[in-house]
């Protein structure tokens, strides 16, 4: 359900979900939405307070949090990996390093003024990352499609705006999106279930489905994952 609030710097829109939890939650997520779940009792007037309580976090959030294909990296910026907020930790340093560790990406450079130089050095480490990442999911995954007796294709990446994945059986390959890094695990074996289950049926039939359901009984609720 999306509503609005009246904030003291303007009016935001947010997505709102009930839910069996105890606490109000708040996220910004990495496209600079704002997501809030509460407990399925609490007023709305009281969740509304809560939003407003949360006003400096949310406008300072709004405007730094980005996605990975424009963020410039700066000290402070929040991105999405694997589902959860990293906060990006630059500085200088005599060698150029990137990391990732408990929630921070740590960002040490040579010339940490650097912008272009910087979005490089990070964008390459973070394309590597999601390779290593996606062809780990996919090597679990692959597994549970040995009753059908498949060839295992070849993997490849991209980044592509409309699709999460593709597959083509007559070359017995695969391409997963490097952008998948965004999201939970969950979403990522999701679409990795999806192509290996176009090596044996190339639409999205009954026929399909059956094969994916076999495989992945929830995959439907992994899907939504992605349209979050």
């Amino acid at each position: 359900m999306i509503r609005s609030v009246k904030l003291p710097w303007g009016t935001i829109q947010y997505e709102f979900e009930r839910k069996r939890i105890k606490n109000i939650n708040l996220r910004i997520r990495a496209d600079r939405s704002v997501y809030v779940s509460a407990p399925i009792g609490v007023p709305l007037r009281v969740i509304e307070n809560f939003i407003i309580s949360k006003s400096d976090f949310i406008r300072s959030a709004v405007s730094r949090s980005t996605q990975l294909s424009d963020c410039v990296f700066c000290d402070g910026d929040t991105i999405r990996l694997f589902g959860s907020d990293v906060v990006v930790s630059l500085s200088k340093s005599s060698t150029n390093k990137v990391s990732l560790s408990d929630g921070t990406l740590f960002v040490s450079l040579k010339e940490p003024d650097d912008e272009k130089k910087r979005v490089l050095i990070v964008q390459r480490y973070l394309n590597t990352l999601a390779k290593e990442y996606l062809t780990e999911v996919f090597d679990d995954i692959f597994p549970l499609f040995a009753r059908y007796k498949i060839e295992k294709p070849s993997l490849y990446f991209r980044s592509a705006k409309t699709r999460w994945g593709s597959c083509c059986a007559q070359k017995a390959s695969v391409m997963l999106n490097v952008r998948l890094i965004h999201y939970p695990r969950k979403a990522a074996e999701y679409v990795a279930a999806h192509e290996l289950s176009h090596m044996m049926v190339q639409n999205h039939s009954k026929d399909f489905y059956d094969i994916l359901s076999s495989v992945m009984p929830d995959y439907k609720e992994r899907r939504k994952i992605l349209k979050r």
